[in-house]
This record gives C-alpha cells, structure tokens and sequence, in this order.
C-alpha cells in the first residue's frame, strides 16, 4: 500500500545559504528592456534570441563598506508624556506630511508596564499593516514606522490599542522625493525571508542593490559584503526584492539601494545620518526554545544524541502479532470518503479510502488542520474507483477537529470530518510505514514527560517476529511532551520488517509483545509492510479497540455544499496539434502575419514567421503610437520557424502598431490596434519564462475599484486529454480606476514547468480570465487562443 501524505525529501541535504529573487515590472519602451532577467521585456523572442541576465558583479558595490551610525537615545523624550490613559504621540511633526522612506517615531503613552500594544496602520483603501510592541517598564511602547513603496499619497489612520484603550492619529502620506528601500514586513525571530520595497526612482530606470553583514559595535562599523544585484524600476519608479535568509547566522545585517551615479568615497563610506532612506538594518536573531517562547517560529527539533552503554532497552523483543488484514475499499454508487477509527490523539494513524469515483481518476485531497494549515496531496482511484491513504498525526499540527476533502477533476467531492485528541499516553509514530530510502522517512514521538530524555531503540524483526535490538540512541522532548526528527537511523540497513520502541515515562506491557516498553511502532524499509503489522499498529496505542474494520466512523459526505473557491484543481483540454501557421501561406515560401490585428488590454498580438531557410537571421521593427521604435534581432530556428508577442498590458497606449519584418527575402509590413478592453482579460507577460524570473499578470476590462482573486495553478500531469492544474497560491487584488491591474508572481520555477493564472470575483467558482506560461518552452499559438486571450477561442 503506498502512503499518500506528503513528506519531505531527504535526497534534499544542502539549502542555499542565500539567493536572491528579484521582483520588478517590466520595461516597454526600448531595447534595453531586453536585458535584463529581473525586468522582463514586453517583447518576447524566441530562445535563439535570448539575452542573457546583465550580471551582478561585485564591482559596483564595494566588497568593504565603512558605515557610519549616528547616536540616538533609547527613546525620545517627547515620548515620555505623563497619560492616565492611551495616548499616541509622535516626537516627529506630521503637519507637512510623512513621505516613504523615511523613519518616523511613534510612541503610545499610558500602557501598563510589559503590556502588548498593537498598532494598525490604515491606508487610502482601507489596507491594514498590523504591528505588536510590548511597552517597558514606563508604560511606553515606540514603533518606529518607515513607509513603504506600496504606501500611494493619501489619508492615513494609525491607532494604538492596548487592551480595551484605544489611541488614533491621522496624517498624510507625501509622494517620495527620492530614492528609497523600506522593508514591507516586520522581521521577527528566526526569519527565513526578508521582503523590501524600492522606489522613488526614475520609471523603467536601474539601481543597485546589495547586502552586506555588520560587524563592529559603536556609531562606527563596517560591511562585508554578501550579495548585489541590478534590479530595473516599473513604470512607477519602484521594485520589489526577497532574500532568502533562512541560513544566516544572528547578526546586523545592512540592506542597501545604491542609485545609478552614487559614489561612496574613498575608503567607501555610508553615513546612515544623510544616507538613511537608503539603507535598512536588519537585525537576524536565531533562538531555540518552546514554540510559546519564539514569536512566529516552530520550535527546532532537537537532535537526537548517542544512547548511553547502561540504556537498558531489551536486546531480543518477541512480537505476536495476530493474523489481520486492512478493510478494503468497497464499490460506492457516489463519491465519498471514510477514514478510522473513529477515535485516536496525537501520535497514532489512521486508514482512509475515498471511493465511488472515476476508474483511474487522478484525486486531488485538502485538509483542514486545526493549527489553521492547510496540507494537500494527490491520489489515484484503481480499476474500481476507489484510493486508500494513510493519515500521519504528526504532534506540530495541533490536536482538534480535521476536515479532509477529496475532489476530482469533474467538481465532484466528498469530505469527513475527525477528532485527534490530546496525547494521553505515549506514542512513536514513523512515518511512513513504508519507508524508502529515495523518498526518506521521519519519526515523532507525542504524549511523553515535557523535556524528558526518551531511550529510542531500531528493531530487526525476523520472520518468526523476533527483533533484534540494532541500534539505540536519546531523543530529548519539548515543553509539549513532543518530538519530531529525519529518521536518518534506518538507512542503509537490509531490507525488511522493523519495529520502533521508546522508554521515557510512563512503561506498559502491550499485549503480544514480550517487552515494557512506552510505545512501540511498526515499519519497513525498502520493503512491503506486513499488513498484521499495519493492523496491529492501527489499534495498538488505543487501548482494547476493535480492529478497524469494525471501527469505521460515520463519514460526513458534503452534497450540498457550493464549489470550492477558488478550486483546488481545474483542467483544460489538452492540443497537440503541430506549430502554427499563417493563414492561406504556401508551406513551402516564407510568411509572416499577425494574429489577431485587434488586441483589446489584457491580450496580446502573436507576430508569427515560418517558412524561411533555417538559422535566418531577421530583424523586428514595431513602431508604437507614440513614435517610438523597437527593433529586435530574431533568428528562425533549425525548421525556419520564429515567433514574437506583443504585450497589450492594461495601461498600454492605445492606437495602431506598426509592424515590419525584414530578412529572408520576404519584407513584411502589417499594422495591430491596441484597443480599450470589452470584457474581462488576463495576459501573462512573458508567456515563456526564464527559470528563477518572475512574470507579471495584467488584467483589464474589470469595473473600477473591484475586488478580484488571481489564482496560479501548476500543471500536474495529462491524462485522457485532459491537463490537471493543481492550486498553488492565489493574491487578492483590486482594480484600478481604469478596471485593470498588474500582479507580479515572485517565485522562481524549474525548466518545463506550466503554470495557469485564472481571475475570479471572490466567492465565485468560474473564472473570469485566464492565461498560461510556461518556463523555458514554448507554448505556440494554440495554447493561448484556446486557454487565454478572454476564454475566446480564436479571438
């Protein structure tokens, strides 16, 4: 039986200590947008005409940085204010208005000494940035408040709450005078991400950014630099970037936007007191404690150490499992999903089966945990339409109600709804049971004494199920009575049946095996567990239960519920019709044309070439409304095949294009229009990505200031005509006041991967718009007529 939850990968042994993803809207305007990776072009081009990522050099930042930090007090004295109730002050004049970039001191008097204070800051449209600081020991808690790119001109509200007091003052935002970088979350204890915003900057210009560590103390220190990279502005002047931090060590870290014609002196120096909108302190704490003691951090698992020789674990256990087999998955008219027992708590297991589907039916499965996670994997019905699974409580998704749901590609689902109680008792659970080395394994250990040591022994079983003690080492639980870790004792040993005992508190002597021991827990390795074992297993650790066939809960089938929103999983029908071609062109002359020569806001004109020798080279002119020209360099492919995409964003000039294609013995001339969108539409620019490379979604033709969900689905696989798309993250928007907008996806993706980005109306199922790309293949013709351009086929 295979294990159908997700687990993470072993093979996976080193992280990058540090990459760096660059996040900025792309340039129109001129060629130079070609060159850039992080700001993909309007305009794209085969891969033969590719241009390579400018480089990120070290050259144009400094390898050592001197930087100077002026002294300042702990906290203002216009901070200090004697209030006998909530009262939020701010030593800063806010009359003129504050502008991004900039550090303005906020303080909120009158707290309780130690109490938490939570500030929200509240924008033009009604966008919140919440902010927790606890107040000292005079009733004081300061937020220093530094605006950020995403921070447009308007009225702003800030209000202190602490308890059941209430503090607010209003101000307004300034539209920024310069350059800038501000980061666009707070940055709590052991961070794996760092996000910052840039702008204040020319549109579609360049900058540098760069990181460097601090070393020294005092108002003087200096910077040894890590990482730089060019980063190119949007049309607004600005630009994202995410750090990867999760492997830097506790320290200060600088965060530093070097603007185009910046000198730094010699020896390069950074004055925070003049250069301070320009740089960011970061400030990395790693700590290790119970997760009640680490602000938004999971607790690290302890390692485990080498047993001691005096451990008294049995050498020889004796199980007598009895004869037991798993309940099969029986035929059902309807789909619907069962898993038992009915009872269980943290560190046991449980069997599931959804049946009453599709023969051969890909499923996709979602559970709602109670630690308000979501966790979601994939199955396959057999020839019957029915799937087993397994369900692992692992003790860091909390205890309380589970509600998993199973869906098909047809809309079809069903779900049930369980308890995992409290650990009572001891438990180890390895998961999976069936382990294999490629995939990896893990062990937890739930229901133990908080911080006790607990003696873990691997135990060889035989085929008689006698088990020899093979190797023994300590385990140290948390503040929770819990633990979780790799598995890495198992492998490279013979395959086979094992056996996991722990000793660490309370002892029991378990009916069939000749040992007290804590908890016991069967597995094997690259092997099929025996399924007595399974069994066995499945009832152990819940006192006299009856074996699971008799124990199955009452599943709650969801009949009447509406559509997921958005769903989990969409398909589209799949085309592998072969490149295209130009409309009544001789297959075997030169062509080019258009398709189509009217592309509304959120589409795109495909400029398709074929027909020519092989490896010919051409040249691209458009000519926009404005006069301006592009001109790009194209060379057809081995079958004298090259294709081209014009971007029609929302805030594209509308107006005739201009088109000619020279080279090849075969000019072309032909004219598109950019027109004003008469219904909603997505396009994705670029259609074909470079890997590690964001891509910008633009949507238009949408009622002013609507709210919208964008949705990205990654392509699992196709079957019987059909692609399955599975959900991977959706961004909650809204419309400008034209009806459209732009969403950057920032997540880099691997060679071959396909992605579908739909827009909903929140709470709506079907999808208003939609567009695919795909990362370093092409995607031709078919693909964005039958799946894009507005859901028109053929547009």
């Amino acid at each position: 039986m295979i294990m159908q939850r997700p687990q993470r990968l072993l093979l996976i042994l080193t992280l990058l200590s540090l990459s760096l993803l660059m996040l900025a809207a792309c340039g129109k305007k001129d060629n130079e947008s070609l060159e850039s990776a992080a700001a993909t072009a309007t305009f794209e081009a085969e891969k033969s005409s590719e241009v390579e990522p400018l480089p990120t050099e070290a050259g144009d930042a400094p390898y050592t940085l001197f930087v100077k930090s002026p002294v300042a007090p702990a906290l203002d004295a216009a901070c200090l204010v004697a209030a006998d109730k909530l009262t939020l002050v701010s030593p800063s004049p806010l009359t003129e208005g504050l502008e991004p970039g900039l550090d303005y001191l906020f303080c909120a008097a009158g707290a309780s000494p130690g109490q938490i204070v939570t500030f929200a800051l509240e924008g033009p449209l009604g966008v919140k940035r919440i902010y927790e600081v606890v107040s000292g020991d005079d009733g004081v808690a300061a937020l220093s408040l530094r605006l950020t790119a995403d921070d447009e001109p308007g009225a702003y509200k800030l209000r202190a709450s602490a308890g059941e007091q209430e503090a607010e003052v209003e101000f307004r935002v300034l539209a920024p005078t310069g350059p800038f970088i501000a980061l666009t979350q707070p940055l709590g204890p052991n961070p794996t991400i760092i996000s910052a915003s840039i702008g204040g900057l020319p549109p579609e210009s360049r900058a540098r950014f760069a990181l460097y560590r601090l070393d020294g103390d005092g108002d003087s220190l200096e910077g040894v630099y890590l990482i730089s990279t060019l980063l190119m502005t949007d049309p607004s002047g600005r630009a994202d970037v995410e750090l990867d931090v999760a492997d830097l060590p506790t320290g200060a870290y600088l965060l530093t936007l070097l603007p185009p014609g910046m000198t730094l002196g010699d020896p390069p120096t950074f004055d925070l007191a003049q250069l301070g909108r320009l740089a960011v302190l970061a400030n990395i704490l790693r700590v290790e404690g119970p997760a009640e003691d680490i602000a938004a951090s999971a607790t690290p698992a302890t390692e485990p150490q080498p047993s001691p020789q005096e451990v008294e674990l049995p050498a020889i256990i004796q199980v007598r499992a009895p004869e037991a087999d798993l309940p099969v998955c029986q035929l059902a008219a309807e789909p619907m999903v069962e898993i038992g027992p009915a009872g269980g708590e943290m560190g046991n297991w449980w069997y599931g089966c959804a049946r009453g589907f599709g023969s051969e039916e890909a499923l996709q499965v979602s559970v709602q945990m109670p630690n308000g996670q979501e966790t979601r994997f994939s199955l396959k019905t057999n020839a019957a339409g029915a799937a087993p699974f397994r369900w692992y409580s692992a003790p860091h998704e909390g205890a309380g109600r589970y509600q998993l749901t199973v869906a098909n590609a047809k809309g079809q689902t069903a779900s049930v709804s369980w308890n995992i109680n409290p650990a009572t008792r001891p438990h180890v659970l390895v998961f999976p049971h069936n382990v294999e080395t490629a995939v990896g394994a893990e062990y937890y250990l739930a229901g133990f004494p908080p911080n006790a040591a607990v003696d873990l022994g691997l135990y060889r079983l035989d085929e008689n199920g006698q088990g020899q003690l093979i190797d023994s080492w300590v385990a140290t639980t948390d503040a929770t009575g819990s633990f979780g870790a790799d598995f890495g004792q198992i492998f490279d040993r013979e395959a086979g049946q094992y056996a996991l005992v722990a000793v660490g508190g309370p002892v029991f002597k378990f009916s069939g095996v000749d040992a007290t021991i804590s908890a016991i827990d069967f597995f094997s390795y690259n092997s099929t567990l025996d399924e007595r074992y399974e069994v066995y297993t499945l009832n152990l650790n819940r006192g006299e239960a009856a074996p699971v066939a008799e124990a199955a809960p009452t599943p709650i089938v969801e009949t009447d519920e509406p559509p997921a929103f958005p769903p989990p999983v969409v398909t589209l029908s799949e085309d592998l019709s072969p490149k295209p071609a130009c409309p009544d062109a001789a297959p075997d002359k030169p062509a080019a044309c258009l398709l189509p020569t009217t592309v509304p806001r959120g589409t795109f004109t495909y400029i398709l070439m074929h027909g020519y020798a092989p490896k010919t080279n051409l040249k691209l002119r458009i000519i926009t409304p404005k006069g301006e020209t592009l001109l790009i360099p194209l060379k057809a492919d081995a079958e004298g095949f090259a294709q081209a995409h014009w971007y029609a964003l929302n805030d594209e000039p509308l107006g005739e294009y201009k088109v000619r294609v020279r080279g090849g013995g075969n000019p072309f001339d032909g004219v598109f229009n950019v027109v004003k969108p008469v219904a909603p539409s997505l396009v994705i620019q670029p259609r074909v990505s470079v890997p590690n490379t964001p891509v910008i979604a633009s949507f238009a033709g949408f009622e002013p200031k609507e709210e919208l969900v964008l949705a990205r689905y990654r392509s699992t696989g196709s079957e019987n005509g059909a692609l399955t798309f599975t959900l991977v993250n959706t961004k909650k928007v809204r419309a400008g006041g034209q009806g459209g907008g732009q969403v950057m996806f920032k997540k880099g993706n691997a060679k071959g991967e396909f992605f579908l980005v739909n827009v909903y109306r929140p709470g709506q199922p079907e999808p208003l718009a939609q567009a695919v790309y795909q990362v370093g293949k092409p995607l031709y013709l078919r693909y964005p007529m039958g799946w894009a351009q507005n859901l028109v086929e053929g547009q």
